[in-house]
């Protein structure tokens, strides 16, 4: 990468929007997009409120559940939307899990993200 290239993407960086600032793992990494930002259209989808809970990445199978099993049941059960970003990380930093809908749905979703991670075996 030149100087220029480098210059060139560090403005862009700028320009993102991200709710993590200038701390956003992504952008440090030097991604062209922040992929925990998700534009208010988006969280509109759901419902307008979002929330995000950082877990070990030790827990995220028994979160998901076998084919996505546990993971939808919560979601049915709450209401809200609940997605795990797993691609824009080093396999030991902590995983962001993303709820969102609407405040009783968002605040059943968490509820139930952090009952899944009180009974999640012990991990090795």
């Amino acid at each position: 990468q030149t100087p220029a290239e480098a210059a060139a993407l560090a403005a862009a960086r700028k320009n993102i929007r991200c709710r993590h600032g200038p701390e956003c793992r992504s952008l440090r990494r030097g991604a062209d997009k922040c992929h925990f930002y998700h534009p208010p259209d988006e969280v509109a989808m759901y419902g307008g409120v979002e929330k995000t809970l950082e877990i070990n990445p030790s827990v995220v199978g028994w979160i998901i559940g076998r084919s996505g099993e546990t993971i939808r049941n919560a979601m049915e059960a709450s209401g809200a939307k609940i997605w795990i970003d797993q691609t824009s990380m080093a396999d030991d930093e902590p995983r962001m899990v993303y709820m969102a809908g609407r405040p009783g749905e968002v605040d059943r979703a968490m509820d139930a993200v952090k009952d899944l991670i009180a009974t999640a075996p012990a991990m090795a």
